[in-house]
């Protein structure tokens, strides 16, 4: 349901000096300038407002868990985890070019290899999913930095 409100004010305009302002900007000789001529203008202003709609109750349940799970520090993340996928994840990407570097002539290097790498291709997506998401750090830029670099790493690394 809408309602309208309508609010009647008064605005005080000033008009210099009729048509292209005749009031000099610097002159010497003039001792005291001349005085503005006041006129009262109405101004009316209309207000729209909207009545606030219930919030349904599944949505009041929801926002009253969040709450609790913010409360107990769920939704904080451990660095100590995202440091170890990153490690590991680097590790997967070192061992699938030393196999290939190593046994490179073997069909089972090349396969071992592919999948040490497709490995590592889905790791990085995935951190760069929970980089982008902003859930390792508090700094946006810092965690659109990280999942940037781990996603062009990714991409790169094709």
């Amino acid at each position: 349901m809408l309602s309208c409100s309508n609010i009647l004010g008064t605005a005080e305009a000033i008009l210099c000096g009729g048509a292209g302002g005749k009031l000099p900007l610097h002159n010497s000789a003039v001792k005291e300038a001349p005085v503005p001529k006041v006129q009262s203008v109405q101004v009316r202003i209309f207000l729209v407002v909207q009545d606030p709609q219930p919030v349904p109750p599944l949505l009041a349940d929801f926002r009253k868990l969040r709450s609790q799970m913010q409360q107990q520090g769920l939704f904080r993340c451990s660095k100590g985890y995202y440091i170890f996928k990153l490690a590991s994840n680097f590790f997967l990407l070192g061992s699938a070019i030393a196999v290939f570097a190593l046994w490179n002539d073997s069909l089972w290097a090349y396969i071992l290899s592919a999948c040490l790498i497709s490995l590592f291709w889905q790791q990085s997506g995935w951190l760069a999913h929970d980089f982008l998401h902003h859930q390792v750090f508090r700094s946006r830029r810092t965690n659109d930095l990280m999942g940037l670099l781990i996603g062009s790493v990714c991409l790169v690394s094709t």
